[in-house]
């Protein structure tokens, strides 16, 4: 069972019962509990072996363990042994023991997501969830380590605690974001700069089109996995793909390999050799990125003007392009990104 299910869980059990209710992973440490001050602490108790039971009573509290869609093993403790935590106990068990993943709001995004839903129930199923019909969102796709899985969706959900995130693989995360910023992509940003700064960990970030219909959100999903395959094969070394970056990359995605081999064997502009020379292809590719600008580039790269222009005069002779050159520049952009394709497509494979 999904461990936010349990914290939502734990936390509407505050209005039935006064009692502290903590939850603990396997080493006893709490990371939740109704009593904040307790967070941090560590519960000795789980040192003794606990066996396979599933509800068990010491030390004067009552511990109940379950399971998660995380590989460990984690537990419920809740104060006291008298009569009401024992009635607790009871509907905690009853909780834990019920199998409602066919009625899960979890379930339903990824239904919506496969485009799996039918109209005809969708409006019900979106009022009992809480989930509106209309407005603009847009699907972004996490990965992660498996190991770090935990710690990621905690902090999706403490900077965005109204929006819907799921985890549908053991590595990746569905977040549904509504757009509010003028530049949506920045999201994207704030979430791998945060990840990287508590975890200090790069997390491959894709983000969807713009949809503002609950019935295209799987559009979206599609859009962003196809974004984070092509930005991985096309851009190993960067982190956030979308639309905006990935364009080019799209339509060298619909020519078969063969047919890019071809067509870079028929220009014949001795790519390769240039992709050799990481300081020649470092500077080509930042003065495309700096729209040809020769004064922004050599200035991103700490070059004298001059440097730089003696490179491009390299770049010309090996090529054949002059990059100084707006239509040279991106049929060189093209190639270069094909062959980039071809490359890391066969590493992976």
């Amino acid at each position: 069972m999904d461990i936010q299910k349990i914290k939502s869980f734990v936390k509407g059990l505050q209005d039935i019962t006064c009692k502290e209710i903590c939850l603990l992973d396997a080493t006893g440490y709490v990371f939740f509990s109704t009593n904040s001050s307790r967070v941090g602490d560590y519960d000795d108790v789980l040192d003794f072996n606990y066996g396979q039971d599933f509800f068990f009573e010491r030390e004067h509290r009552l511990y109940c363990t379950y399971n998660s869609t995380h590989p460990h093993k984690y537990f419920i403790s809740l104060e006291g042994t008298d009569d009401e935590a024992k009635r607790i106990g009871k509907v905690i068990k009853l909780f834990l023991s019920i199998d409602d993943t066919s009625n899960s709001r979890d379930y339903f995004i990824k239904g919506l997501l496969s485009n799996a839903i039918s109209d005809t129930s969708l409006d019900i199923q979106c009022q009992k969830h809480g989930i509106s019909v209309n407005g603009q969102v847009q699907v972004i796709l996490i990965e992660v380590l498996d190991s770090l899985a935990q710690e990621v969706e905690e902090i999706v959900l403490a900077l965005y605690p109204d929006e819907l995130l799921v985890k549908i693989k053991d590595n990746f995360f569905v977040f549904i974001k509504e757009v509010t910023e003028k530049e949506p992509y920045l999201v994207g940003s704030l979430l791998f700069d945060t990840i990287l700064s508590e975890l200090l960990y790069e997390a491959k970030i894709a983000i969807g089109i713009t949809i503002d219909n609950i019935r295209d959100w799987h559009k979206s999903y599609k859009l962003a996995e196809e974004f984070m395959h092509l930005g991985k094969a096309f851009f190993p070394k960067k982190n956030i793909y979308c639309y905006d970056n990935l364009a080019i990359p799209m339509i060298i995605n619909k020519i078969s390999e063969d047919d890019l081999q071809e067509i870079i064997k028929h220009l014949d502009c001795n790519i390769q050799e240039l992709f050799d020379n990481h300081e020649l292809i470092t500077t080509a590719f930042t003065l495309i990125k700096y729209n040809l600008n020769i004064t922004d580039t050599s200035k991103h790269l700490f070059v004298h003007r001059n440097t730089l222009i003696y490179r491009l005069n390299k770049i010309q002779d090996i090529t054949g392009y002059d990059l100084r050159v707006f239509q040279d520049a991106m049929l060189f952009y093209i190639i270069a990104n094909a062959y980039q394709y071809i490359i890391n497509t066969a590493k992976c494979t």
